[in-house]
């Protein structure tokens, strides 16, 4: 046996660095990266000074930076577009006094009654606030309207809601089923050609 006047050196690997795999958090680890940027604080202070809305994120947009539908950028125009005219679109809180034959009893009662429709077509909640919405923006609108043509004009708005919000809105017939009336099925497709 030789022996070696050196001692052996030790193989000693190095650790191999891990390709990351790019997972499905990927995006929003990269969103959180540009968020902790230095030049964050830069970019506040820039929006801080009136300009430049569509640089900054809110820190709950931060996952949708990269999800080019959320439209990330232009989320606070949209907000500010929002609330300049969110009560511009309302029906006036007056408005049952100018009627004749119909109050603000036979509202409800109407109201009421779209509620159960909803429940029994489940529909979204977006469905019903637009109907209540339309509804009352009808009779703001026409003051001559007869109490036995309340149904209608209920039933009517929930038709047109339902086409705008649902994805499967139920068809005519549906509603011709809740109401009870044959001749509603003219009356409603008058009603939604009306511009």
């Amino acid at each position: 046996m030789c022996a070696n006047p050196q001692p052996r050196k030790r193989n000693r690997r190095q650790p191999k660095k891990r390709k990351r795999q790019p997972s499905e958090h990927a995006a929003d680890e990269d969103a959180a990266e540009e968020v902790s940027a230095p030049d964050w604080e830069a970019r506040v202070a820039h929006l801080d000074q009136g300009r430049g809305s569509r640089d900054v994120v809110d820190h709950f947009d931060v996952p949708d930076v990269k999800d080019v539908q959320a439209v990330v950028p232009y989320v606070r125009e949209i907000h500010r577009y929002h609330r300049e005219t969110e009560g511009l679109k309302h029906a006036s809180p007056s408005y049952m006094s100018k009627h004749a034959d119909i109050n603000a009893k036979m509202r409800a009662i109407l109201i009421d009654w779209l509620v159960e429709v909803h429940l029994m077509f489940k529909l979204l909640p977006e469905t019903l606030y637009l109907t209540v919405n339309l509804i009352d923006r009808f009779l703001e609108k026409e003051h001559t309207l007869r109490r036995d043509k309340l149904q209608l004009v209920g039933v009517a708005a929930m038709f047109l809601a339902c086409k705008y919000e649902e994805i499967f809105a139920p068809e005519c017939i549906d509603f011709v089923y809740i109401t009870a009336q044959v001749e509603w099925v003219t009356l409603t497709l008058t009603l939604t050609l009306i511009p």
